[in-house]
């Protein structure tokens, strides 16, 4: 049996909130225990192992203000600033090592943390059958690519199972993307097809290099910083690292919620609709709000890599924020009102003509194409079946292919266990907390009458709760 979910995003919390451990100790742990124990129900599934796939962004280096406390580095120490590196566009500095391992143990001493690590030892500390552990690597936990200690630390944590240990298989393994035949199976965090987040071009014009002398998934690639990053803690978590000393507690509370809207670009107009409805009480905050946002969105532009990104293209997301700061820099919260509602419109506008929705599905597409070359289908069978991405934080699936023997080209996005916050028809904005996993059993675990099944089983599990969890 193998199991994926993606998109934790488990932070230190001091500029976000972490999915409520009960998600891993009650509802994770429970999933997987009843469908590896189906047996018990008399089912015809007989599970040989769990594969257990972390797919990306499980822990969050970039949601913190620890980059923004002049206390541990000044501003031209933090990693998107200073000498960036050619291979990496990170700062060249030796110590940001050090720094990200520090982010890593404040991590970890989060409840949510614990009771992730607690789950996955015990569900393999209770198994009798072989369970492993594949760490496929997204963009907020990209530095695991950089600095192999950090691997180390996570590893050390997940102390039931072996890596690096003398005269043992390695249980856990952490790579980019992942492929498994005997569960039809390919998966990458899927950050790759998004250009604000995947370093393919910068570190093309870092090192003077065009599109056709590297490969887009080229494993150096993986290590490179995208502007991404920059907008998530600079902008992000840099609103609620400036409003922390100036705001009422429940307003920075809700504040913390950006991080959750979808897609991106909704941010400032999450945070507008949010200042509209504030108590009458609290419009100081909201004025306050409104200036932090301005100043925060000019430290991402003022950072080095921004600067070095906008090379990239013609028109990229840094133009879009050097045109947005234009319109408002200006204006206070009620005067910005008008050019709000011009941004929205103008949103819904291009919303019609991006198709797909979800950029990701052609980037299905052609994955599926490179590893199932039409040549060897015949139109009778893909020996891939499923190919699974996170990411968007949006669950989803879309067939791509189907074949008169049962086999499919499908494409899954795994979604998140976070809060999920979209615009609504009428430009409000709703959420709910969100839990995609996705289990897929071997042929010869799901079979009939003791017969290898043709193919290849799938279960997708989605879950919403609509519950607003109090923060501590």
């Amino acid at each position: 049996m193998l199991v994926a979910f993606s998109d934790l995003h488990l932070s230190d919390e001091t500029t976000s909130v972490n999915v409520h451990q009960d998600a891993f100790k009650r509802i994770l742990k429970n999933l997987i225990v009843v469908n590896r124990d189906k047996e018990r129900d008399r089912s015809t599934t007989r599970i040989k192992e769990i594969i257990i796939v972390l797919l990306g962004d499980i822990f969050d280096f970039v949601r913190t203000d620890y980059w923004l406390d002049e206390k541990n580095l000044k501003p031209e120490e933090r990693p998107w600033n200073g000498d960036l590196s050619k291979s990496t566009g990170m700062n060249s500095s030796n110590d940001l090592e050090k720094h990200y391992a520090k982010v890593l143990d404040d991590i970890f001493k989060t409840d949510s943390s614990a009771g992730f690590f607690e789950t996955l030892n015990t569900i393999k500390e209770s198994s009798s059958i072989p369970v492993s552990i594949v760490y496929v690597i997204g963009n907020h936990d990209r530095v695991l690519n950089n600095f192999s200690s950090l691997k180390e630390k996570i590893a050390g944590k997940l102390d039931k199972y072996s890596y690096n240990s003398k005269g043992k298989e390695d249980e856990i393994k952490f790579v980019n993307e992942y492929k498994n035949d005997d569960y039809a199976l390919f998966c990458r965090h899927g950050h790759e097809w998004d250009k604000d987040n995947y370093g393919y071009e910068f570190y093309n014009l870092l090192n003077n290099r065009n599109k056709y002398q590297t490969e887009m998934f080229d494993k150096n690639v993986n290590k490179v910083q995208s502007v991404g990053e920059v907008i998530t803690c600079e902008l992000m978590s840099g609103i609620i690292f400036r409003l922390k000393s100036v705001v009422q507690k429940d307003f920075l509370n809700t504040i913390k919620n950006l991080n959750n809207v979808r897609p991106m670009a909704d941010s400032f107009s999450w945070l507008y609709w949010f200042g509209t409805g504030v108590k009458s009480g609290q419009s100081k905050d909201r004025d306050i709000l409104f200036e932090v946002f301005k100043e925060s969105l000019g430290f991402v532009l003022k950072s080095d890599l921004a600067k070095k990104w906008d090379e990239t293209k013609f028109i990229d997301i840094t133009e879009g924020f050097k045109t947005l700061l234009f319109l408002i820099n200006d204006l206070d919260f009620k005067k910005a009102s008008g050019r709000v509602k011009f941004l929205n419109s103008v949103n819904k506008a291009i919303s019609k003509f991006r198709v797909p929705k979800d950029m990701l599905l052609d980037g299905a597409v052609e994955d599926f194409a490179k590893i199932n070359p039409s040549e060897n289908k015949n139109g009778k069978k893909a020996e891939t079946q499923y190919i699974l991405y996170g990411h968007t934080h949006e669950a989803r699936n879309d067939y791509i292919n189907g074949y008169v023997n049962g086999s499919v080209e499908m494409y899954i996005n795994t979604g998140t266990f976070l809060p999920y916050i979209q615009r609504t028809s009428n430009d409000s904005f709703a959420s709910a907390h969100q839990m995609t996993i996705v289990f897929i059993y071997r042929r010869d675990e799901d079979t009939e009458g003791n017969t290898v099944n043709a193919n290849p089983t799938l279960e997708l599990w989605n879950g919403i709760k609509r519950k607003e969890y109090k923060v501590k």
